[in-house]
């Protein structure tokens, strides 16, 4: 069997709870030396949902000191800029391995470098190569202060082509510090935003764990604004979003407030669902996700 292939059945027994995710971080780590892109794309995505739904505060230290071990000899190997003769696969590669030490590993170096380069980015986009654009300015995001959050919002206004628009538009939700997060949530009811943005980027903000529980508080506070703007049907992605929620009292308040609003009574119930899926699986696994590192003796694969 291919390893990818195993890769994502295994993550779907993880998943069902049926198997535990310690078997997943072995066999990721097995695979550590294998540099192509589709075996690493096939865990790559789900090592930050572990970070958000089965890894404890206790030990988010220790993992993403492990996720740094996988993707820190990789990104040596690639750089930031590409080199003469590599394979196609490369930049696909790069644009995986820096997003993942920066947003799941938190590596401080590559998002100095990330803001550095992003800086860079606004100045000339021709000074950083294209297929890193996305990554470079969300990560630059993450750990950006107020200077850098007025440039990307100045960016939005000057971009000169929908796509660049769009890298930073959303960019604004990836910030952590939660007054510039209020701040993009404020900007998503203005007029600057059009009505068929500005859904997705509350949403975007639901979905960065620094600003879940800053995005649902405002979307209650604000819902009559929210559902009064064109084109409408917003109320319906913020419900989708909240199932990002993985404890019990979350899905409580979901279920009063959105029965409340006479909300889609099936997209309530997906959204409780899914909230009560994750809760599960994060009972189980957490436990397992510390037993694990215990048995590596800390970090595995340092």
């Amino acid at each position: 069997m291919r390893a990818d292939s195993l890769v994502n059945d295994e993550w779907a027994m993880v998943s069902a709870g049926m198997t535990p995710i310690g078997n997943y971080l072995s066999l990721v780590s097995a695979l550590k030396s294998d540099r192509r892109l589709p075996v690493v794309d096939s865990y790559a995505g789900q090592l930050e949902t572990i970070d958000r739904e089965m890894v404890s505060d206790s030990d988010r230290d220790t993992y993403r000191a492990w996720v740094g071990s996988l993707f820190r000899p990789a990104a040596l190997e690639l750089g930031w800029q590409p080199r003469p003769g590599e394979g196609v696969e490369q930049p696909g590669m790069r644009a995986t391995v820096f997003s993942t030490l920066g947003r799941v590993g938190r590596d401080p170096e590559v998002l100095e470098t990330a803001r550095k380069l992003a800086r860079r980015y606004l100045a000339d986009p021709l000074a950083i190569d294209p297929s890193l654009a996305d990554t470079v300015v969300g990560l630059a995001a993450l750990e950006g202060d107020a200077t850098l959050y007025d440039e990307f919002r100045t960016a939005t206004k000057t971009a000169k082509s929908p796509e660049e628009y769009y890298r930073f538009l959303f960019a604004l939700a990836r910030f952590s510090d939660p007054a510039l997060l209020t701040r993009t949530l404020e900007f998503a009811l203005s007029p600057e935003v059009r009505g068929q943005d500005f859904g997705q980027l509350l949403s975007a903000v639901m979905t960065n764990p620094a600003g879940t529980d800053l995005a649902w508080d405002f979307a209650r506070k604000h819902w009559a604004e929210i559902n009064s703007k064109p084109p409408g049907n917003t109320g319906g992605k913020i419900l989708s979003s909240t199932s990002v929620f993985c404890d019990s009292k979350r899905a409580q308040e979901v279920k009063d407030f959105f029965i409340q609003e006479k909300s889609d009574e099936g997209g309530i119930q997906r959204a409780l669902e899914d909230i009560g899926s994750c809760v599960d699986v994060k009972s189980l696994q957490e436990p397992n996700v510390t037993a694990w590192f215990q048995q590596q003796g800390g970090v595995a694969g340092r």
